[in-house]
Parts: structure tokens; sequence; C-alpha cells
């Protein structure tokens, strides 16, 4: 859990401060492996983890569905995901982001 807050916090410093898609999923990935997480599943937990705040702030900012699912696909590819894994994750991110700014 401690992890996740440590990494959560070095994406969202990232975001604010206006790295790009890319950029944010390869600072996940390192991040996650700078927490312990073992190199071969700091993809995944890094996507997961950049793919859900950036789908978040681009949700808050009003971004439509389409370029929310977009970003968070650019985030799982610089993070080290390929394939329908990556689409799946952009989807849930997505979705995740519009009930986050709904609940509020």
């Amino acid at each position: 859990q401690n992890q996740t807050s440590e990494v959560n916090a070095i994406v969202g410093s990232a975001i604010r401060e206006g790295k790009s898609c890319a950029e944010i999923g390869s600072i996940a990935r390192r991040a996650c492996i700078d927490v312990g997480v073992p190199a071969n599943q700091a993809s995944f937990a890094g996507a997961k983890l950049a793919m859900r705040a950036t789908a978040a702030f681009l949700a808050r900012g009003g971004h439509s569905a389409e370029s929310i699912i977009e970003a968070a696909e650019e985030v799982a590819i610089s993070a080290g995901l390929w394939g329908n894994e990556k689409k799946v994750l952009a989807r849930d991110a997505m979705l995740d982001s519009v009930v986050d700014a709904v609940i509020g």
C-alpha cells in the first residue's frame, strides 16, 4: 500500500509538471522498480497506476472518452504493455475516471 502511494505521488507530480503520456508511463514503470516491484511486474503495475491517474486528470479537464482511451494506451505502451492487455486497461482507466469525476 505504501509503495502504491509513493508511485502515485511520483506519477501525480509528472502529470502536474506537464510530462507527455510516453514520459508518464516510463516514469511509472521506473518508480515501481524503485519501490521494489519486480521488473517483470513493473510494466503492468506502473501502467495501471499511471493510466488511471492520467485518465482522471483528462476526465476532470472535460476530455472525450476517446481521447482519454488514446492517452491511456500511450501511457501503457511507454510502460511496456502491448496488445489486448493495453486496450482493456485503457478502457478500464477511462471508465474509472468518468466514475471518479462524477463522484467527485
